[in-house]
Parts: C-alpha cells; sequence; structure tokens
C-alpha cells in the first residue's frame, strides 16, 4: 500500500448478506460499525425485491478514514441498494480516504446498485475501489455517477486526487475494467475531449446474458439520450456481453433524470417493472 493511503482516520465496515426467503428477500446479515450503516428492507413492489439505503450519517469520509463494504446476495435473491444522500469527500491534511467495495451476485440474483453521487470537495484526496464477482445467470445494473465538486460554492475540480476502480467479474473472466484518475493540478479537464464544461459525468452498467443483443432496448436507450436536455451521452454493447451507459450532464438533477429514465427502460425489459413512480420517490 502507498505510504499516503495508509490507515490514519477513522476504520469503517458494513457487511451484508441477502437471501431469498418464500416470494422475497431478506437481509439475513448485517454487521456493521461506525459511521457506516443499513436501513431495513422495504418493499415496494410484488417482485420480492428488498429495497434499502446504505447510509454514513457523519459530515463525510474525511482524509484518514478508510471504509470497507461487503455484500452478498445468495441465489434466487433481488436487491436495490441505494443511498439516500450524496458522499462528500472531505479534506484531511494531505492525507487520502479510501473506500473499498467487495459485491458478490450468486447465480439467478439481481442487484441493482445506485450509489449516492461523490462530491470532492476543495483539497481532497480519495481513491475508490469497487470489485464485483458474479455467477453466470446473475444480473447486475450499476451506476457511478461523480461530480466536479461543490459547483454551488463555485468549486469545480478544485479536489487533489480522485482515483476510481471498477471491476466486473463473471465466472472468473473479466468483462468491465473502468479506472479513472483525475489530478486537476497535473492537466486541463476542462479541455475538448474531457469533462469541458460539464460538472457531472454518470456511468451506467448493466450484465445481464443476452442483453447486448437486444437492438431494440439499446434504441429506447438512445432515445432517452437524445430526448434529455443539458446533457451528452452514449450507449455501448461491452465485449463479453453486457451495456455500458456514459453521460456528461450539467447538473445533477439533469443527470440523475435521464439515469433514472435509463434504469425504468432496462427494469422493464429485464423484470417487466414500469412503476416509475414508487422508484423515483426511492432514488431522490
Amino acid at each position: 500500500m502507498e505510504p499516503n493511503l495508509a490507515r490514519v482516520g477513522r476504520y469503517g465496515a458494513l457487511r451484508l448478506t441477502f437471501t431469498r426467503d418464500a416470494k422475497r428477500t431478506i437481509l439475513s446479515r448485517d454487521y456493521s460499525t461506525i459511521p457506516m450503516k443499513v436501513f431495513p428492507p422495504f418493499y415496494l413492489d410484488d417482485t420480492g425485491c428488498a429495497y434499502t439505503y446504505m447510509i454514513n450519517p457523519t459530515a463525510g469520509i474525511l482524509g484518514g478514514d478508510r471504509i470497507e463494504i461487503d455484500i452478498t446476495l445468495n441465489s434466487q435473491s433481488h436487491v436495490f441498494l441505494s443511498a439516500p444522500s450524496a458522499t462528500k469527500i472531505l479534506r484531511g491534511n494531505g492525507r487520502f480516504s479510501t473506500q473499498y467495495i467487495n459485491i458478490t451476485v450468486k447465480k439467478d440474483s439481481t442487484l441493482e446498485y445506485l450509489p449516492g453521487y461523490i462530491i470532492p470537495f476543495r483539497g481532497s484526496r480519495h481513491s475508490h475501489t469497487l470489485t464485483l464477482q458474479m455467477d453466470r445467470g446473475a444480473t447486475l445494473i450499476l451506476a457511478d455517477i461523480f461530480c466536479s465538486g461543490r459547483s454551488a460554492m463555485g468549486e469545480r475540480l478544485m479536489f487533489d486526487d480522485y482515483r476510481s476502480y471498477i471491476e466486473i467479474n463473471c465466472e472468473g473472466n473479466t468483462v468491465v475494467a473502468d479506472r479513472m484518475i483525475l489530478r486537476p493540478k497535473e492537466a486541463d479537464f476542462r479541455s475538448i475531449g474531457m469533462l469541458e464544461a460539464h460538472d457531472v459525468m454518470a456511468t451506467l452498467f448493466v450484465i445481464h446474458e443476452g442483453i447486448d443483443s437486444e437492438r431494440t432496448l439499446i434504441e429506447k436507450l438512445w432515445d432517452v439520450i437524445d430526448k434529455s436536455s443539458d446533457i451528452i451521452g452514449g450507449v455501448s454493447t461491452l465485449p463479453e456481453g453486457g451495456l455500458v451507459s456514459r453521460i456528461l450532464g450539467a447538473t445533477t438533477v439533469s443527470t440523475l433524470n435521464t439515469l433514472l429514465k435509463l434504469w425504468m427502460e432496462i427494469r422493464h425489459y429485464l423484470f417487466s417493472i414500469s412503476d416509475i413512480h414508487n422508484i423515483s420517490r426511492f432514488i431522490t
């Protein structure tokens, strides 16, 4: 481990296991240490999907803090995991904050994971790693949302260092490896081909057997992006099966609105769920 990534501040852990019990998914194991917590699951539809929030009730993640999250979905479970607020990355005398998330999605289970968007404050340093292991037949809808800073306070790209790595493995084969390193003092991320005038970047990954060949769905996702205002983006298939959409938005509102519409198209295709009212209340 790099010296400036070493543990100095608070250590928080969250360990969750979800299991199918008759007609619904339950939280069968829950272990947490301050500052991490999870809400008891609730149910918004008749699919048996467990909806829940992971929360950090503190002001944010401070330089030197280390958060470790482990989540397991047992066979045939269905979980929609989100957060009720943004993840704020605070400065900490030049120290890195770190967050490690390890997720296992077992056969015939489904994870929908929409974490809160990340806001790195002025002078902050943060490293974020998310690793997923999926069995064949499992389904994943995953979002990652990054803001350039506290734009309402005039902070844009004023953090020192932001590192993000997302890896998705299916039956031992890596299907996604997405790495981002941003050091605004070393490069102009406002230039053409970078963020340009946008303040929010969202990435949406969908892993489901055969979904990359569903032209009708892909066209619908493109249609959502083309009709959205204040954003640019696209949809691509993954080499090993799956879809990815990347969006740049002017504001969190416009970006999240577009992401929600994409999510609902995918949910309708995969699960025949089209109730946007309940889901929009859950994630906004």
